[in-house]
């Protein structure tokens, strides 16, 4: 009983100090602490701007936790018991934030940009305990744009990558210190992204061959973490792992050219010898988290080093987690580039933080100039330029198609919608959804993949199936117009009639940098209403087909 209340009275002493230090540093340093203060107001106020442009993926999310948090169940569409989600700490996070403010999305916003500073101040801390002394201030200063720029865009669209990323870092941390608990935080990270396995099973095998740590007790908190989470899992889906892991190999194939350019920043595509810039950066990447190992000098004291054993960690996580998308020739989104190479990053940040050197701080900035430029984009949404975002035009169609969707559900209560883009669709539409790619929706899957070029474009693209729509007739079909065109060609297009929306809103259209500059080379959003809802309504005031 003593020790407990000794170490008690230990812990308030420790945090006592700490405030008195931070005290003092804000006192001798009134500036720079203003200025770190600034910067991360604007962090909030650009998460705030680019809220009305949220992606597709964004709003599955969504509709999942405003389920949860409305009927008590984690499904898209209440009743069908698919894990949708891919991210089940991402969804009882929301679920939380609906509960108290119901479709808040601003305040998701908020607790998103919180997210991705307290990930900003692990990873400076991680640096600094791996460097072995204080950072300067323009290191400081360099490294959190270079994070920033890693994973603004995850953030600002609300997905969970920031917050698996922080988790992952703060585990990092407490493995450097040889806390048991970080394996808590592995697999919690696992939970929230799955290809962070990956990082925990590479950490796992290192805890094993290293034997500094309490084996027993890393499992005890390993269960900790993952087995709560498992559990909820298990009993809403009956399965912990996620149907899009099934779905979309099934659904969407990739050339293994087509796949290494989505790994790459898509700011590489502005330059017009865009093929030698991919080869250029993609080699660049590999050797960001090899030269700093293979600079080393390498005997069996140096790889007690704690500092090498994260480079070392961090490399492989990175290679293995680009490696298998690039095996499964898989759909990268933006949310997913992050995942590795934020870990590709951390070897050359660390071995630039140890040596204290300026070239490997200019090569780390070199390699990340195509981040570093999109994140000059999107603080433009400070000064109401939205459209300088990368994902302006993709965001700005799921805004017209929420919208669109919210002006259906009220027109046609009760009605079925047939979507091949779930997101902002589901989001808007508060009714039953059925999935034609089959993500939600299991049964759609027997229609998949649709033949070249009859039925699509090409074998990356995921439109509604004809065979789906003449089996369930469903009342309502909305999608962009290429989704739809297969359908269109079909006699059974004539039990429907066609109503076609512009892509965007008037403002966001205006807000157009180009004519010629569309999303996904799509114009318009279509929607097919059946014959006998139409005849109900007599119409929703647009023009039909």
């Amino acid at each position: 009983m003593d020790g407990s209340a000794n170490r008690e009275i230990t812990r308030r002493e420790q945090l006592r100090l700490r405030l008195t230090r931070l005290g003092i540093w804000l006192k001798e340093n009134k500036i720079w602490a203003a200025t770190l203060m600034a910067l991360a107001v604007c962090w909030v106020a650009i998460h705030q701007a680019l809220v009305p442009y949220l992606v597709e993926d964004s709003y599955i999310h969504f509709r999942v936790a405003e389920n949860l948090a409305r009927h008590g169940a984690p499904y898209f569409n209440p009743g069908e018991a698919v894990k949708t989600s891919s991210s089940t700490p991402w969804t009882l996070l929301l679920a939380s934030h609906f509960l108290f403010v119901p479709r808040g999305l601003r305040f998701v916003a908020f607790s998103a940009s919180l997210i991705s500073v307290f990930g900003l101040l692990s990873f400076l801390a991680l640096v600094k305990e791996a460097a072995g002394r204080r950072l300067l201030r323009w290191e400081i200063a360099l490294l959190a744009l270079v994070y920033l720029a890693v994973v603004q865009v995850a953030s600002v669209m609300l997905m969970e990558t920031p917050l698996a990323l922080a988790l992952a870092t703060a585990g990092l941390h407490a493995y450097l210190r040889r806390r048991p608990w970080c394996f808590a935080l592995f697999a919690l990270t696992a939970c929230t992204r799955p290809e962070l396995v990956v990082l925990a099973g590479i950490v796992t095998l290192a805890a094993v061959v290293d034997r500094s740590m309490n084996l027993k007790r890393c499992a005890a908190w390993a269960a900790a973490g993952a087995l709560p989470i498992c559990v909820f899992d298990l009993i809403a889906y009956r399965t912990i792992v996620p149907h899009a892991a099934l779905a979309k190999p099934l659904i969407h194939t990739y050339p293994f050219a087509g796949t290494f350019m989505l790994t790459l920043p898509e700011a590489l595509r502005d330059f017009h010898l865009s093929v030698l810039i991919f080869i250029v950066y993609g080699v660049a990447y590999v050797v960001l988290a090899t030269l700093p190992l293979l600079r080393l000098n390498w005997s069996r004291s140096l790889l007690r080093d704690r500092g090498v054993q994260l480079m070392l960690i961090t490399s492989l996580a990175g290679l293995v987690i680009v490696g298998g998308y690039l095996y499964g020739r898989s759909l990268i989104f933006p949310w997913y580039r992050p995942l590795y190479m934020y870990f590709l990053f951390l070897p050359a940040v660390f071995y630039a933080a140890r040596s204290g050197k300026l070239a490997p701080y200019l090569a780390l900035v070199g390699a990340a100039l195509p981040l570093l430029y999109d994140l000059g984009g999107t603080a433009l949404a400070l000064v109401d330029r939205p459209q300088e975002f990368r994902h302006f035009l993709e965001g700005a169609r799921a805004r017209h198609t929420h919208k669109v969707a919210a002006q259906l559900a009220r027109a046609y209560p009760g009605a079925v919608m047939m979507t091949s883009e779930i997101g902002a669709v589901g989001f808007g539409f508060d009714g039953h959804v059925e999935d034609a790619v089959g993500i939600a929706s299991p049964g759609a899957l027997k229609y998949h993949p649709l033949a070249v070029p009859e039925d699509r474009n090409s074998a990356a693209d995921a439109p509604v199936p004809r065979a789906l729509v003449r089996d369930q007739r469903p009342g309502l079909l909305m999608a962009v117009d290429v989704h739809l065109d297969p359908v269109l060609r079909d006699p059974i297009r004539n039990e429907y009639v066609h109503v076609r929306h512009d892509l965007y809103e008037p403002a966001d259209e205006q807000r157009r940098l180009r004519e010629d500059l569309l999303w996904q080379n799509v114009r318009y959003l279509d929607v097919l209403v059946r014959r006998d809802l139409w005849q109900s309504r007599k119409g929703d005031g647009k023009t039909a087909r």
